[in-house]
């Protein structure tokens, strides 16, 4: 069983701007512990904390742009849409 306490210095909200930071709090507070919900959280700082950026992402090189797919609920056919785009 995982450790309830994140490790030191764990802070995944460091660079989450205050405005945002009520929104993702209880994620954070589970990143550690949880996949879905680190792996939620790295892509929205990776996009800047722009949820609608995070569902849109097309950076296919990424190791987490599978589980971003599935987290983010993006269906089939918008896949098969942007596939389509991105090799054009």
């Amino acid at each position: 069983m995982p450790d309830s306490r994140p490790p030191a210095g764990f802070e995944p909200l460091a660079t989450c701007p205050k405005a945002k930071r009520g929104r993702y709090g209880a994620r954070a507070a589970r990143a550690h512990v949880g996949f879905r919900a680190a792996v939620e959280l790295k892509c929205l700082d990776c996009v800047s904390w722009d949820r609608p950026e995070a569902v849109r992402c097309q950076i296919r090189s990424c190791q987490l742009w599978a589980a971003n797919r599935s987290i983010f609920g993006v269906p089939e056919e918008a896949e098969a849409e942007s596939a389509g785009v991105a090799d054009a």
